[in-house]
C-alpha cells in the first residue's frame, strides 16, 4: 500500500510541475560595440518555470543560430557563439575586400503574442545585411505547446486545416480582388503551380490568427511583407483550436 501511495505522489507531483505557468521575460545579447565592427542586436523571451522553460529556450537557441548562420558552414550550440562567428566572418570578408563600404548587421526582436495554458505563440522578427542592395527582413511565428514544450507545426493547430485553408483563400482572394473564377496568380502573385498555399508563418494574438507571406514568398522583393489576419470571430470554432 505505501508503494502505491508513494507512486500516487509522484503522478500527482508531475501533473503539479506540468500546469505551472510559463514566466517569459526578455533576455539581451549584443555584439561588442567598436568602430567598423558587424552589429548584432537580439532580443528575445527567456523562459523559466518548469523542464517547459527548457524546450522553449532550447526552440529559440535554434531559431537565432538559423538566422545567424547564413554560410551554414559551421555549427554553433549557443547564440552568443554564433554572434561570435558572425561577427570573424564579417571581418574576414573585409579583410579580404578592404574596399567594402557597408557594415555588416543583424538584428532579431521576439515577444510573446499570445499565451494560454496550452499555447505559446512567439512573434520573431529578423533582418540580417551581410552586402547587397538590401538586407532581408523576416517575421517569423513559433507556436508552442505550453504543456510539453513541443512545436507545433501549422497543421496542430486546427481541428479541420482543410476548411482553415478554404476559408484563409477567401479571404485572400478579397483582400486583393481576386474574383473565385480567376486564377490566384492572375494578379501578379507567385504560387507554385498557380495553387494556393498558406504561409509558413501562422501564429496568434489576442484578436485572431496572424498570417505572413515574408518578401520573395509569393511575390517580389519591392511589394515587401504580405499579411492576413482573421478575427477569432470570424473563426468557426471547429476550426481553431484556442
Amino acid at each position: 500500500m505505501k508503494k502505491y501511495y508513494f507512486l500516487f505522489l509522484a503522478i500527482l507531483a508531475f501533473i503539479s510541475c506540468n500546469s505551472d505557468g510559463i514566466k517569459l521575460t526578455t533576455e539581451a545579447i549584443n555584439s561588442k560595440s567598436c568602430k567598423d565592427c558587424a552589429k548584432v542586436s537580439i532580443n528575445l523571451p527567456k523562459a523559466t518555470g518548469n523542464f517547459v522553460a527548457d524546450s522553449i529556450n532550447q526552440h529559440l537557441n535554434d531559431y537565432a543560430i538559423q538566422v545567424l548562420n547564413y554560410t551554414e558552414e559551421h555549427t554553433s550550440e549557443s547564440i552568443k557563439q554564433e554572434v561570435e562567428n558572425f561577427v570573424s566572418e564579417y571581418q574576414k570578408t573585409k579583410k579580404d575586400f578592404p574596399d567594402m563600404a557597408a557594415v555588416w548587421e543583424a538584428t532579431i526582436d521576439g515577444n510573446v503574442s499570445y499565451q494560454t495554458e496550452d499555447l505559446i505563440s512567439l512573434q520573431l522578427d529578423s533582418y540580417v545585411y551581410t552586402g547587397g542592395a538590401h538586407g532581408y527582413g523576416a517575421v517569423s511565428y513559433m507556436n508552442i505547446d505550453a504543456k510539453t514544450g513541443a512545436l507545433l507545426e501549422t497543421k496542430d493547430l486546427f481541428t479541420d486545416f482543410s476548411a482553415f485553408k478554404v476559408l484563409v483563400e477567401k479571404k485572400f482572394r478579397q483582400i486583393h480582388n481576386i474574383p473565385d473564377e480567376e486564377s490566384i496568380n492572375s494578379t501578379g502573385f507567385m504560387f507554385d503551380n498557380d495553387v494556393f498555399e498558406l504561409p509558413q508563418n501562422i501564429g496568434y494574438n489576442e484578436k485572431g490568427i496572424v498570417l505572413i507571406y515574408n518578401p520573395y514568398d509569393i511575390a517580389a522583393y519591392a511589394e515587401g511583407m504580405i499579411k492576413i489576419e482573421i478575427p477569432f470571430d470570424d473563426l468557426q470554432n471547429n476550426l481553431i483550436i484556442k
